[in-house]
């Protein structure tokens, strides 16, 4: 995980994967929260998609 971090290297763990995508949607999270002090379903629904790698 650490390596993963501080490289930004690719690797093929889906644990790290996974962690590494939880880590996206905190930051994306804070970012949004910062511009707009309000949680609202479109930002839920973006999380969720970054969490998931997907736009399904």
């Amino acid at each position: 995980m650490y390596q993963a971090l501080i490289a930004d290297k690719k690797f093929e763990s889906p644990e790290t994967k996974e962690v590494l995508r939880y880590k996206e949607a905190l930051w994306l999270g804070l970012d949004r929260m910062k511009s707009k002090p309000f949680i609202t379903t479109n930002l839920c629904i973006e999380l969720v998609q970054k969490i998931k790698g997907n736009t399904a």
